[in-house]
C-alpha cells in the first residue's frame, strides 16, 4: 500500500529495540498492535522518544465500553482456536487514563463505522490521535 510513498517507512521489528534509537518520526501508528504490547507504559515512552517536535501517535484499536467477565475470560483463549492473538482487553477509560498519565494529550478520538464492514458495529474500533503534552 505504501511502496510508492517516499516519506513513509513500514517496518517489522521489536518495537522496544527502538528505545535507544536516534531516529525521529513525525508519526507512529499502532495499528491494532498496542494491546499486544507486554509493557504498554514502556511502549509509550519509546514512542514519545521517537517523535519529532509536534509529532503524533496514532492508535487504531478496539476499546471496550464496560467490563464483561465473559469477554475477559474468553478473549485470551481465542488465539488457540483462531490462531489470531487479539491481545488484552482494553477498556476505553483505562486507555485514556494510561495516555494522560503518560503525558499524552488526546487530540482526536473517533469510533469507526463503515456500512460495508459489519464487524465494526460488533467491535468498538477507534482511531485515537495523541501528542506529547506541552
Amino acid at each position: 500500500l505504501f511502496k510508492d510513498v517516499r516519506n513513509v517507512r513500514v517496518r517489522e521489528q521489536n518495537f522496544y529495540e527502538l528505545a535507544d534509537s536516534k531516529e525521529k518520526f513525525d508519526a507512529i501508528v499502532f495499528s491494532s498492535s498496542f494491546m499486544l504490547m507486554p509493557d504498554t507504559k514502556k511502549a509509550l515512552e519509546v514512542a514519545k522518544g521517537l517523535l519529532t517536535p509536534g509529532g503524533k501517535i496514532f492508535f487504531l484499536m478496539t476499546l471496550y465500553a464496560k467490563k464483561k467477565k465473559f469477554t475477559e475470560k474468553i478473549k485470551p483463549y481465542l488465539k488457540y482456536y483462531t490462531t489470531i492473538d487479539f491481545g488484552n482487553i482494553t477498556y476505553e477509560w483505562e486507555f485514556e487514563e494510561l495516555l494522560t498519565s503518560n503525558k499524552l494529550n488526546i487530540n482526536h478520538k473517533e469510533r469507526l463505522f463503515y456500512k460495508l464492514t459489519p464487524l465494526l458495529f460488533l467491535f468498538r474500533v477507534f482511531l485515537v490521535e495523541c501528542e506529547i503534552k506541552a
